[in-house]
């Protein structure tokens, strides 16, 4: 992730959840932060 330089894997295996879950709700959140 950019913020901490791992990746959505490295970040999603820590929270417990599915890479691809990850990715979503980050490209969701990128999408709103652009308005």
């Amino acid at each position: 992730m950019a913020e901490t330089g791992r990746s959505i894997a490295e970040v999603a295996k820590d929270l417990g959840t599915n890479k691809t879950t990850l990715a979503t709700w980050v490209s969701r959140d990128r999408a709103g932060r652009r308005g």
